[in-house]
């Protein structure tokens, strides 16, 4: 794995070589009395600086003031190591010099905060030597550059290890309590995570909004066929809505329905309508008008979609037509409105209603009163009685949906 400086350069491990170093120029320091003396009364303090070694007598006990009073400048990540200084005796201070270390590996890149290694080894300063490699150990932490994609900005932090809710609060950034920091808070940081927090916020919106009419197809047998009129005209209603809305980074992604007022109910538009009694099926085709000629019980409402409002369940089939029977297998007479079934699936004397599956015909009310040949089939779930052979050819086989009242 290449270790490589901001500047690009390789670190080399050369901390056995610096430490020789000092420990020359420490015994050379000392052999030549270099040592300066201050007034008398103040603590004698050696300060090691890499190479450098000044000794001074101070009459200061801030070891941060001593250093700065013997021309030393700190930058903000440089340490002070005292575990070789006293305020009552002095003694040594050694200034760690900080350093920033851009490491590779295999594409994922990470920083080390690391500290000179610099100390003396001589024979009579041995435990600074141990002292150093000691605090090289405990200063060099791990580093991770981190990406916190929040309020559309991508933001840089650089943390040392924890978790993705230290690293949010570490980097000043507050979370609502309905925000989503993702991964979680509890994640643990290293150098893959990617961190994301989305702005969640809540909103009421009224609305006033209408509320559609259904219609409905009545005969009226006073009508020629194919005509119609208007009986009721339709007649919108009114609501109030209140809805709550959510917004995830000031974009509105889901709104809900809190709840809703009715002003005014809507009223059903009723059209009547007189009987074809036609032998074309394409006299019935889009108009409502029903093929049945059997009448449908006042209480049955059909609504705007050619659907009965209230039944019991609805099947989805297919249905045939058939024409000159003479009667049914329950012995009545048929006539359109009378309805082969199987009567396994679909009891004799059921009420329906057959709507086409396009809604383009209309069937309309009829009653399960006979069994054809196509039970056997397989692929046809009823068969209407119609008037002619014409009428049944032009129906053929059409998917239906069949209403069971």
């Amino acid at each position: 794995m290449p270790i490589k400086t901001l500047s690009g350069k390789l670190v080399i491990g050369k901390i056995l070589h610096r430490i020789i170093s000092v420990s020359v120029a420490l015994i050379v320091a000392v052999s030549s009395s270099l040592i300066v003396f201050a007034a008398e009364g103040g603590i004698k303090v050696k300060i090691i600086d890499g190479l450098s070694i000044k000794s001074v007598t101070t009459e200061s006990k801030d070891p941060a003031q001593i250093v700065a009073e013997a021309g030393y400048n700190l930058d903000v990540n440089d340490k002070l190591y005292l575990d070789m200084f006293s305020e009552e005796k002095g003694g040594t201070i050694v200034i760690r010099r900080a350093k920033l270390i851009r490491v590779d590996d295999n594409g994922i890149i990470s920083y080390i905060l690391s500290y000179d290694e610099d100390a003396s080894s001589s024979a009579d300063d041995k435990s600074i030597a141990s002292g150093m490699k000691d605090l090289a150990k405990s200063l060099v932490k791990s580093a991770f550059t981190v990406n916190i994609l929040h309020d559309g900005k991508n933001e840089k932090v650089t943390v040392s290890g924890g978790t993705v809710g230290e690293a949010v609060k570490n980097a000043g950034i507050s979370i609502g309590k309905n925000d989503v920091v993702s991964p979680s808070a509890d994640t643990p940081i290293t150098g893959k995570t990617k961190i994301s927090i989305s702005r969640v916020s809540y909103r009421l919106r009224v609305e006033k909004e209408k509320i559609p009419f259904d219609t409905k197809v009545e005969t009226d047998e006073t009508l020629a066929p194919g005509v119609s009129r208007v009986a009721t005209q339709g007649k919108e209603g009114k609501k109030t809505v209140i809805y709550s809305d959510k917004y995830v980074n000031g974009a509105l992604v889901q709104s809900n329905v809190k709840s809703e007022i009715v002003l005014s109910k809507p009223v059903t538009q009723v059209i009547k309508s007189g009987k074809v009694n036609s032998n074309k099926l394409s006299d019935y085709y889009g108009n409502g008008s029903p093929i049945s000629e059997i009448k449908a019980p006042d209480k049955l409402t059909i609504g705007a979609d050619g659907a009965p409002v209230n039944y019991q369940y609805c099947i989805n089939g297919k249905a045939t037509a058939y024409t000159d029977d003479p009667i049914t297998s329950t012995g009545i007479v048929p006539q359109p409105g009378i309805i082969a079934v199987d009567p396994k699936q679909i009891p004799y004397g059921t009420e329906c209603y057959v709507v086409s599956a396009d809604g383009k015909y209309v069937y309309g009310y009829c009653i399960a009163a006979d069994t054809g040949g196509f039970v056997k089939m397989g692929n046809t779930t009823i068969d209407l009685f119609m008037n002619t052979e014409d009428m049944c050819d032009d129906w053929g086989n059409r998917p239906v949906n069949i209403y069971i009242l």
